[in-house]
């Protein structure tokens, strides 16, 4: 009987380890569910173009169209008329980083400049950072969070006579740098 006794016993105690593991194991898993829930609700992609605006032009140029931004990081066709060889236009832009991830620049489109009334378009449009001209070989990040970059776009005319410009317009296109960046990082 003291085996059988022993044996009930043993049962007994393995029934409730069994049943106490269980619950941690439980309690575990629903607690790291709601921490990565809790954590992808944080998580947001947020890259885009603000404050716009003609920040110097020489005298004779007449904006058309005004440039505008769409889809956050383009800036739209717009149209500029220059009169003289030399004039110039200059518009300055933020690229703003409110998401979580830094943000890696790696692709600039340019549109070609079209000129109204001439074969030969000699106009000069160039995009800059912190005053060095950006190809596509650069790289620049702007930090998750708090980030911002001011670009400045320079449309010249090298042209002798009267000429309109258009098919202006101008894409970054930017990918994820690196982790999530928590909020207290």
């Amino acid at each position: 009987m003291d085996k059988s006794r022993n044996f009930i016993l043993f049962g007994f105690l393995a029934l409730i380890v069994s049943l106490v593991a269980a619950s941690l194991a439980y309690v575990s898993y629903k607690h790291s569910i709601e921490v990565e829930e809790s954590s992808l609700n944080d998580v947001k992609w947020d890259v885009h173009f603000t404050n716009l605006e003609c920040s110097d032009k020489t005298d004779n140029v007449v904006e058309n169209i005004a440039p505008t931004i769409n889809d956050g990081t383009i800036i739209n066709d717009y149209s500029i008329t220059f009169t003289d060889i030399n004039d110039y236009i200059e518009y300055t832009f933020d690229v703003v980083n409110n998401g979580t991830f830094n943000a890696k620049l790696v692709d600039i489109k340019l549109n070609n400049p079209k000129c109204s009334s001439m074969t030969n378009c000699d106009v000069s449009y160039e995009l800059y950072e912190d005053d060095i001209k950006l190809e596509n070989e650069i790289e620049s990040i702007i930090e998750a969070r708090t980030g911002k970059k001011t670009y400045k776009l320079v449309l010249k005319n090298n042209n002798k006579d009267l000429v309109e410009v258009n098919n202006l317009g101008v894409s970054l296109t930017y990918i994820q740098d690196g982790n999530y960046v928590t909020k207290n990082n």
